[in-house]
């Protein structure tokens, strides 16, 4: 049978030679948990700080990308092009309508601008849009050209609700993401009043091209993706 006490058969010195190793082992065994805690505290803070730092980035690049489209759009409603863009092509479109001659002329004069602007920067749409909500022309023709934002058939549309607010605030504004009818697909607008001697004269839009949700998409995929096993 097996000894109760396996150390009773052990000589005194084979005894104190065990105790000896387990008491040095108890110092050693704190200390290796001492540093190990201590690891595992600053790997934690280390991570902390790195999440910090990925999640600061990707919202700078958000913000960034969110400047660069004001910024596009504060230019070009004080541009003085942009004005007069605006006031002739109105006064063509309420005097003769988009399907006379007299428009067609004057679109073939400012379009190449306005496409070059959009195709360059990265845009879908480009529109402008009178003070009484009359969208008097557009880069994409689609079924909203031509058509009222107080009373045609896209006064519900994101592109109406913008409208009014930036009328009212006279400020900047970006509309929801929503489906739009005209395109097919969800859109986004971002409007900028236009100012012609301090009245308010219409004012000048985009519609984002898909490529600027892709790219945030990205971003945001990037920032929350899941650890691969």
């Amino acid at each position: 049978m097996f000894s109760r006490n396996p150390f009773k058969s052990q000589t005194i010195g084979s005894r104190l030679l065990t105790w000896f190793l387990l008491l040095a082992l108890v110092p050693l065994i704190s200390v290796i948990y001492f540093y190990h805690t201590i690891s595992e505290e600053s790997l934690t803070r280390e991570i902390r700080r790195g999440l910090l730092a990925v999640g600061n980035s990707k919202v700078h690049e958000i913000e960034s990308l969110a400047q660069k489209i004001k910024k596009d759009m504060s230019f070009l409603s004080h541009s003085k092009d942009t004005i007069s863009h605006l006031e002739n092509i109105d006064g063509v479109f309420r005097e003769y309508g988009p399907g006379s001659p007299e428009y067609q002329n004057i679109d073939k004069q400012i379009r190449p601008n306005w496409e070059y602007f959009i195709r360059n920067y990265g845009y879908y749409d480009l529109l402008l849009i009178s003070d009484s909500g009359d969208i008097v022309f557009s880069i994409e023709k689609e079924s909203d050209f031509g058509t009222n934002l107080y009373n045609g058939p896209h006064k519900d549309s994101n592109l109406a609700n913008v409208f009014r607010r930036i009328k009212s605030s006279n400020e900047i504004g970006i509309s929801d993401y929503l489906f739009y009818a005209p395109s097919n697909n969800p859109a986004l607008f971002v409007m900028a009043p236009v100012f012609s001697q301090g009245n308010f004269a219409g004012a000048i839009a985009i519609q984002a091209d898909l490529e600027i949700f892709i790219k945030l998409l990205v971003i945001i995929r990037d920032w929350v993706k899941p650890e691969r096993r």
